[in-house]
């Protein structure tokens, strides 16, 4: 079974799912400065990856590419009966970040249109940039573009889940996708799982990653090997569709004319659960992250330090709550004794009372008796003294 080219975004755009990268392997010097051959072969690329039925472009500020990559689509069209209309192109901003909208323009002038399909913010680490704004005012200015109809649709790129809840608290247009470092060796699903949740698309980029590093990534290769062969497929189509098929869309490039002939081939088939969990598993043994490592390594000692601090504060907070229960509970027994004390003083009173009630009840009644013996016999013994008498 195949899967579908293309995938609507909640901004209500359709983007195609296997996208054309101008980056990676294409930078340029930091002066953006390259030589005409590779010029040249970017440009081949281009155009061979637009003839195998590519429709998606995805380029970037960061690359330094898009002033060769911009005219060779323009030129694409020009000897092409298509038209702007039916490409689909990305571009992200990360080092501009502060001024977006000159950013923006910049990549329309290279690309000969006057709007965008999708605009990524390229990380949330602003600050490696130099750029003092904040994410949130970054994506207010990207925000403002849509309304403007510079842009059809923004996202994110390399965003943890963290940065996506601070970005979903304040905006106004929720992302509609995530680029993000995926293959193998650095599966993430619990954030594609928070993505799916937000109806975010996760793009990924280096999905052929392992292809690179053969000797360290020999299980991955071997397992994806024997899984390409069940569907008559290449090893790299394979890797390509590991992430398709878990619903991803992919990024890819190369500059080989026989690869890329047969890009969408990754489409033509689909992997079943258990075949994408045995590639997972293959890469467990080895996980490595290639990009914004330093930026994702300070992230999480970041967290782990949170995580520290906010376990100690929740065991100071169980201290205190213990020393107060236990506290409340002294307090208590003691009011307890206080009370049974009380309870025994008035029962021992009530009971000296009553036992004194008792006694002079009695002594009454005693005397009672005297008086009425007295009364009953007194007549009996003055007869008899008067008898004596006479």
């Amino acid at each position: 079974m195949s899967i579908n080219a293309a995938v609507k975004l909640s901004s209500g755009q359709t983007m195609p799912v296997v996208a054309f990268g101008t980056g990676t392997q294409w930078f340029s010097n930091d002066q953006g400065v390259s030589n005409a051959n590779e010029e040249a072969t970017l440009a081949d690329s281009l155009h061979a990856a637009l003839d195998a039925g590519v429709t998606h472009i995805d380029s970037a500020e960061m690359y330094k590419t898009e002033v060769f990559s911009g005219p060779a689509f323009q030129d694409y069209l020009k000897k092409s009966s298509k038209q702007r209309s039916d490409f689909f192109i990305t571009s992200k901003v990360f080092v501009s970040a502060g001024d977006v909208e000159k950013a923006v323009q910049t990549t329309l002038d290279h690309f000969g249109t006057d709007y965008l399909d999708l605009y990524l913010l390229h990380a949330p680490f602003l600050d490696k940039a130099g750029v003092t704004k904040s994410v949130a005012e970054v994506w207010k200015a990207m925000e403002a573009l849509v309304d403007a109809g510079k842009i059809r649709s923004i996202g994110v790129s390399n965003f943890a889940v963290q940065h996506l809840e601070s970005l979903l608290a304040t905006a106004r247009i929720p992302p509609a996708v995530n680029q993000i470092e995926v293959h193998p060796q650095l599966y993430q699903p619990e954030l594609e799982e928070y993505c799916r949740s937000h109806e975010i698309v996760v793009t990924a980029y280096s999905s052929l990653k392992p292809l690179a590093s053969k000797d360290e990534c020999k299980d991955i290769l071997k397992t994806a090997e024997d899984i390409a062969k069940a569907h008559d497929k290449t090893t790299a189509e394979t890797l390509l569709n590991w992430n398709l098929s878990r619903g991803l869309g992919v990024v890819t490039t190369s500059s080989r004319p026989e690869r890329l002939a047969k890009t969408l081939n990754c489409l033509s088939f689909t992997l079943d659960q258990k075949e994408i969990e045995a590639i997972a598993a293959a890469g467990k043994g080895v996980p490595h992250r290639y990009y914004w490592t330093e930026a994702f390594a300070q992230l999480e000692y970041k967290n782990k330090s949170n995580n520290k601090k906010s376990t100690l504060l929740l065991l100071c907070v169980c201290v205190c709550v213990c020393v107060c229960v236990c506290v409340c509970v002294c307090v208590c027994v003691c009011v307890c004794v206080c009370v049974c004390v009380c309870v025994c003083v008035c029962v021992c009173t009530c009971f000296v009372f009553y036992s004194l009630s008792s006694s002079r009840a009695k002594e009454r009644e005693r005397e009672s008796d005297l008086c009425v013996c007295v009364c009953v016999c007194w007549p009996n013994v003055h007869t008899l003294f008067e008898h004596a008498q006479m």
